[in-house]
């Protein structure tokens, strides 16, 4: 259920074509992946790739702190595309068969 929901919710950002990733911070994948698992201990958590198969999500967590990272994969580059505080599992994740068609985790239709 939550890797469902997660999926859906993420499905945007694996879309995105690499010319969309300068927006982001990016650098060599090495390097850039130590300093999030130096600075803030997270370790991988959820990965996927993208139907064309040309970049790799990946969600970094802090099970301790909490603290999370979004990233996206881009052969050796890798970009942050979001990042925060209090990860956890959301508790109003509607079971996959019980999703209506207008469903939106905001409320809204």
């Amino acid at each position: 259920m939550k890797t469902l929901a997660l999926a859906v919710a993420l499905a945007a950002f694996l879309c995105l074509p690499p010319a969309n990733a300068q927006q982001y911070p990016c650098g060599p994948s090495r390097e850039f992946m130590r300093v999030i698992f130096q600075t803030f201990g997270e370790r991988p958590f959820v990965r996927g790739v993208n139907e064309q198969k040309t970049h790799v999500f990946e969600l970094v967590v802090n099970p301790a702190t909490r603290t999370w990272s979004m990233v996206i994969h881009y052969g050796n580059m890798t970009c942050l595309v979001a990042n925060g505080e209090d990860f956890g599992r959301s508790a109003d994740v509607p079971a996959e068969d019980e999703i209506p068609i207008h469903y939106s985790p905001l409320g809204r239709p």
